[in-house]
């Protein structure tokens, strides 16, 4: 505890807290429920009531880490800045990690991250394609994301790549085309991909719905989770996934990527692990 401050024995002491300063997107992916869910409206938590937050947690909790669990921590930038102004002006000693989108990051803004205790930044990177960002709806082109990784880089956060197998148009050309974006802006970590999977009311949703993929009472009957195999079939997809993750870890070439990959591919084979 700081400034003697003593924390209540009756309180649990945590090493970490997640927290969510902001709801909502302004961006309409057509993967994403976001957008529909929150009709693309984004509001915010004040910076004072958030670093507030984030004290009573370090004083009463002991908290050192945090994760900023927003859609988009930085989608107003000087409301960024403040929060880390706050953070700093109160002396917080604290490490933490937030996700952003490539066109909302500048230079200022990440300094006072990176002062104010941010060591990751994750971005939805989702495809090195050009073609398929756009089909998409992305609102990113290859050098916003070229752009976003060289700037967090030199802020000196580690920028951590999100990306995604299966949106229409994939092929093992734009599996390479995605290897080769990765080993040119070498995230931090880019080592799991996930395969597109079809929520309510996207436009991915519409276009499955068209091709006979599903229905609108689908949900009303069952809950599994319904990838998009409007292209490709499942078997089909996690060999294009296998294709990207092993590119990956050939480009890191380090002893732990190979483990990671080869984890992650017994236990994609044995979910009961």
């Amino acid at each position: 505890p700081r400034a003697g401050l003593s924390t209540p024995s009756s309180l649990p002491r945590v090493s970490s807290a997640a927290i969510i300063t902001s709801r909502g997107c302004p961006h309409d992916c057509a993967f994403c429920s976001a957008s529909k869910f929150w009709k693309r409206k984004w509001r915010a938590r004040s910076a004072e009531n958030v670093v507030s937050e984030i004290e009573s947690l370090y004083d009463r909790h002991g908290v050192r880490n945090f994760i900023f669990f927003d859609d988009n921590f930085t989608v107003r930038k000087s409301r960024a800045i403040d929060i880390c102004r706050g953070i700093v002006d109160r002396k917080l000693k604290i490490k933490y990690a937030a996700s952003s989108h490539v066109t909302h990051v500048n230079e200022e803004m990440l300094h006072w991250m990176k002062r104010s205790g941010c060591y990751r930044i994750d971005f939805g990177v989702e495809s090195g394609s050009a073609a398929i960002l756009d089909r998409v709806d992305k609102s990113q082109t290859l050098d916003d994301i070229r752009r976003a990784f060289r700037l967090v880089k030199n802020a000196g956060i580690k920028p951590r790549a999100f990306l995604m197998v299966g949106n229409p148009g994939e092929s093992e050309r734009t599996i390479r085309e995605t290897i080769a974006l990765m080993q040119e802006i070498r995230p931090y970590d880019s080592s799991s991909a996930n395969l597109l999977w079809v929520l309510p009311d996207t436009e991915i949703y519409k276009i499955a719905k068209e091709k006979g993929l599903l229905t609108d009472d689908f949900w009303l009957q069952r809950d599994d989770m319904v990838f998009f195999t409007c292209e490709h079939s499942v078997k089909e997809l996690e060999r294009l996934k296998d294709q990207l993750l092993r590119g990956i870890m050939e480009i890191d070439g380090t002893v732990r990527a190979r483990v990671e990959y080869w984890a992650r591919k017994i236990f994609s084979k044995h979910p009961v692990l």
